[in-house]
């Protein structure tokens, strides 16, 4: 990438459905890797990947926020036992100051990892000078530094060993997230949009250390072998073989991020037409570009476009609700404009040379009056749901109340009590707890709990629906307007 990026997260905990919420996956692995499992192995192999792994570790070891939370609990576990004795290693000590001095986060590592050989680490490409996929925070030390740390590492730490070990968590979320995805991303659509062929490799890497960013990064090799990854978040599950994928959130995402190889570098060779708009439309919209580690007008490109590009998908695919609310869920991250973007690129085709003018006029136009539209669509935007916060299903009970301060640690439940019957579907993202019993519903279907297990000290703050996945609805089909769910424990 040849900017600073941060995160993807197009809605919270990656728009996948509560409880045994799920995985995702990829990369051409060698030792770790079995063979892929059947439906996508041949275009679009999942699996996770040691270096996305190594990375995943070092970081958290060094504090980074974003891998700090919990994904699987048994695979989450037994890594924190493996590794913690190389908390002192010096890839972690050079992952925090490279973080420090040099804004090294969030896609920067992991980009740079995909660039290394996954067995040896040694780097696939020279690294310097820098190539165009890799992050512009790299200089010629830093980037062969952290790649020379990364391989002492895994040497150090015994990664393939910890990895052996753990083959068969890797292998059932490899399968459930094959399963789940199947034929459903329609790979001759990205195709034909894109215009890859033969000389392109897609792959879906589960990130195990990761449980809300989400990246789409790419290596070019020597011989010109184009290679595209899916790297996606982990959301929280007990063992592996609970992890069960559902939501139409999860296409959206994987759309997303499959889009981002191709477009990153689309954006950076049309740059000469789209940045005027980009830097307006930065102007107007920095704090909250900033707010989401998105820190300069030609990030904002990226995602911009990407975003557009996910809705079509969606539009085209016959998920007309997901697409209103990625563009809603757009709008509420300042990206107002993505829904219109989105048939600007539709009527195009395909993502060319002559596609850039016509995406560049659409951002010009929003960028000629960019801070009176925003606002209007921010009013429009809390109008409807303070309408639909009035007219639609309303929780009676929250169990532990919202805001509780003493709630037992040990066993409990999750309880909550809705004013009308629901139909069933259930949106409870955010930092669970620890699920130990199956969901219910009670005979009404007013009643939603769960059992689970509550930790002593700690603040959950969970989410009931989103603007992209709003799986609590009535009977008649009101969703619930999203709301935060926060309390803790003693």
């Amino acid at each position: 990438m040849a900017a600073p990026h941060g995160p993807d997260r197009p809605f919270p905990t990656s728009g996948v459905t509560m409880l045994h919420r799920t995985m995702l996956a990829a990369a051409a692995v060698a030792t770790l890797c079995s063979a892929a499992v059947p439906s996508l192995a041949a275009e679009l192999p999942v699996h996770v990947d040691p270096r996305v792994e190594a990375v995943g570790i070092v970081c958290r070891l060094a504090g980074y926020d974003e891998w700090k939370k919990p994904t699987i609990a048994s695979y989450d576990g037994a890594a924190m036992r493996w590794f913690a004795p190389q908390a002192a290693h010096p890839a972690v000590a050079l992952a925090r100051t490279l973080r420090a001095e040099r804004g090294i986060a969030y896609n920067a590592p992991v980009g740079l990892a995909l660039a290394l050989d996954p067995v040896t680490f040694e780097p696939l490409v020279p690294l310097w000078p820098r190539p165009g996929f890799l992050d512009a925070r790299w200089d010629s030390a830093s980037a062969y530094g952290f790649a020379a740390a990364l391989r002492a590492f895994a040497r150090d730490a015994r990664l393939a060993e910890f990895l052996a070990a753990q083959q068969a968590d890797v292998a059932a979320v490899e399968r459930e997230f094959d399963r789940r995805l199947g034929s459903a991303l329609d790979l001759d659509w990205f195709r034909r949009v894109y215009g890859f062929g033969e000389g392109t490799r897609l792959t879906v890497v589960p990130a195990l250390f990761s449980r809300e960013g989400n990246y789409g990064a790419h290596v070019v090799l020597g011989d010109g072998t184009f290679i595209a990854y899916q790297v996606l978040a982990v959301p929280s599950a007990r063992r592996a073989s609970d992890l069960h994928l559902s939501g139409d959130g999860l296409f959206g995402l994987a759309a997303h991020e499959l889009s981002h190889p191709f477009v990153n570098p689309w954006v950076d060779a049309h740059l000469d037409q789209l940045l005027p708009s980009g830097r307006t439309l930065f102007a107007a919209t920095e704090s909250e570009m900033r707010a989401n580690a998105y820190g300069a007008p030609e990030v904002l490109l990226y995602e911009t476009v990407v975003r557009a590009q996910a809705i079509r998908w969606a539009r085209e695919h016959g998920h007309g609700a997901l697409a209103k609310a990625m563009a809603a869920e757009d709008r509420r991250r300042a990206f107002a404009w993505t829904g219109e973007l989105a048939d600007t690129l539709a009527a195009a085709g395909r993502l060319d040379a002559a596609a850039a003018p016509r995406v560049a006029a659409c951002l010009a136009t929003w960028a000629s009056e960019a801070r009176a539209r925003l606002e209007q669509s921010r009013a429009n935007d809390a109008a409807a749901a303070a309408e639909a916060a009035r007219t639609g299903p309303q929780v009676t009970r929250l169990v532990p109340a919202n805001g509780a301060t003493d709630v037992a640690a040990g066993e409990g439940v999750l309880e909550i009590a809705f004013d009308r019957e629901m139909n069933g579907a259930v949106s409870l993202m955010g930092d669970t707890p620890e699920v130990i019993g199956a969901p219910t519903w009670n005979a009404g279907h007013t009643v939603f709990s769960v059992r689970v297990r509550f930790d002593s000290g700690r603040t959950y703050v969970l989410g009931l629906n989103s603007p992209a996945d709003l799986g609590f609805r009535s009977k008649a089909g009101e969703a619930l307007t999203p709301r935060e769910w926060r309390f803790t424990v003693k």
